[in-house]
């Protein structure tokens, strides 16, 4: 008998540079079966609508920090944070807090009422916030760095010199592949990213089977 409280759920951590593809492997997942969680979309969702949190960034970066509509200026923030390591730790330290608890809520949330296999967490900032403990594992997607740039360019209309601020912004990727648990490579295709993605996860949901049987109990 499983226990009520049970980890039938593999919380696992994907992660890695801008623009190496976080996004379209988490989309793999979903595919697979996994349930996926966004937590740059949490922390957006926070930000506009959270009130003590939308107190502190007031505070913090000035009323003009957001619309008049109560929704954050991310356009204006993003200038304001690239710009100035000093601001952008300032709102990491109020925005990560709020965004990891809404996180463990969500993972606690699947696995009481939905309980899957695999619950793929996509967050940039898992080893800068020292958030790797609350996973199961943590996964690194890695790709060259020219090609990082290319997408951002095209995806956000920016220019090389934005996408270089960002990425000094973050940890280094070597950093980040030395802590992983899995690496996912995204250098050779989208078939190719998928195959490997969708082999990580028939594993993944071993390893669930196996944490799961050694779980059980006769009754």
């Amino acid at each position: 008998m499983q226990h009520p409280d049970a980890s039938f759920s593999l919380a696992v951590g994907v992660t890695g540079g801008i623009g190496s593809g976080k996004s379209q492997v988490c989309r793999y997942f979903a595919d697979s079966g996994a349930t996926t969680i966004s937590a740059d979309l949490i922390a957006r969702n926070l930000l506009d609508t959270h009130l003590p949190l939308k107190q502190k960034v007031r505070k913090a970066f000035g009323d003009a920090s957001y619309r008049p509509d109560g929704t954050l200026d991310r356009k204006q923030m993003a200038k304001l944070i690239f710009q100035d390591p000093t601001r952008r730790e300032t709102l990491e330290g109020l925005v990560h807090p709020e965004t990891l608890i809404a996180i463990a809520n969500e993972i606690g949330r699947i696995r009481r009422d939905a309980p899957v296999p695999v619950i793929a967490v996509e967050a940039a900032l898992i080893f800068e916030a020292r958030a790797e403990e609350m996973f199961d594992y943590v996964i690194v997607v890695d790709a060259p760095e020219e090609e990082r740039v290319a997408r951002i360019i095209e995806r956000d209309t920016v220019s090389r010199m934005d996408v270089l601020e960002r990425m000094g912004a973050q940890m280094s990727v070597e950093e980040k592949l030395r802590k992983a648990d899995f690496v996912i490579k995204n250098s050779t295709g989208l078939a190719a990213l998928e195959q490997n993605t969708k082999f990580l996860y028939t594993l993944l949901v071993r390893i669930s089977q196996t944490t799961n049987a050694g779980d059980e109990s006769p009754e």
